[in-house]
């Protein structure tokens, strides 16, 4: 059996051949556009984040100096957490007490004797109250002279380390 097809039949079909190549053409255009805009979209994000990153760092290597937040501050955190014996929040004080003495980069180890010794002293002063609440007077006496001891001791101290020009004395 002979398939008969006349030109308007033969037409039809190059039209629809027209359309199904049109359309593919239309679809891979779009597909290459929309690759396109998917990568300007990257590199949009991309730079967006370098230069996010790179305000991070400019504001971290520019930030100032806060040594009253570093040694006084922190210290003082660190004794109301090691009282209540929440030690794992030393690690991010000592982070933040080093951030924030960013020209003396051991300043953290300072923090830390700072925290540590005024825990103790705290420490012992509590329990020490705790224990012989008869001798109140005796033991608040000893707790504020160790207290004036180390004060006169760091301030001397700094007279012995400071330049010839600086001393008083001898």
């Amino acid at each position: 059996m002979a398939i008969v097809t006349s030109a308007r039949s033969q037409e039809h079909r190059q039209g629809d051949m027209m359309i199904v190549y049109i359309g593919i053409t239309v679809v891979h255009q779009m597909t290459r556009v929309s690759s396109v805009i998917k990568a300007a979209r990257r590199v949009a994000n991309t730079v967006a984040a370098r230069r996010a990153v790179s305000a991070v760092r400019l504001a971290w290597t520019q930030r100032r100096d806060r040594p009253w937040l570093a040694m006084i501050a922190v210290p003082l955190a660190m004794n109301a957490s090691g009282l209540m014996q929440d030690w794992w929040l030393w690690i991010p004080l000592l982070l933040g007490a080093a951030a924030c003495t960013p020209a003396w980069r051991w300043s953290w180890v300072l923090s830390f004797q700072l925290g540590a010794i005024g825990t103790e002293w705290s420490y012992v002063g509590s329990t020490s109250l705790g224990q012989w609440p008869g001798q109140r007077f005796f033991i608040g006496a000893t707790w504020a002279f160790v207290a004036l001891f180390m004060t006169g001791a760091a301030k001397l101290n700094r007279q012995l380390q400071a330049p010839q020009r600086h001393r008083r004395w001898g």
